[in-house]
């Protein structure tokens, strides 16, 4: 189970990193207004990497 939280984590961090590049080339590009779709994508997925923490310390601290 621990593995498959890993397995998460470390795929929404390459998702948000990947947004990131992403955003930072829309922004550059010839239609910067494309870039803000980019960031509402990374407002989602740094959303659900808080939401894994706060999981996670709630599972940890046995509440």
């Amino acid at each position: 189970m621990i593995v498959w939280f890993i397995v998460t984590i470390v795929l929404l961090i390459w998702n948000a990193v990947y947004c990131g590049i992403k955003i930072a080339a829309d922004f550059r590009g010839p239609k910067p207004a494309n870039g803000v779709w980019g960031l509402f994508a990374l407002a989602g997925v740094l959303s659900m990497i808080a939401m894994a923490m706060v999981g996670a310390g709630v599972a940890a601290s046995g509440i």
